[in-house]
């Protein structure tokens, strides 16, 4: 049997696409989503969805 390959999410054309900025922001993420998995595949989805709203929680750094 083949090895399973992971199927990625498709993005919506309304939807941005994430990058990261620097190789020290691809670990911390990495790492969060090692701990909490879920609550950072909620924040992929605000992000790419609404990158521009500004919330308690979601502001420009």
């Amino acid at each position: 049997m083949p090895r399973e390959a992971v199927v990625p999410r498709p993005a919506k054309k309304s939807e941005y696409v994430l990058k990261y900025a620097t190789k020290q922001s691809e670990k911390g993420w990495r790492d969060l989503v090692a701990t909490i998995r879920n609550p950072m595949s909620d924040s992929w989805d605000f992000l790419t969805r609404t990158p521009l709203s500004k919330t308690p929680n979601n502001y420009p750094l």
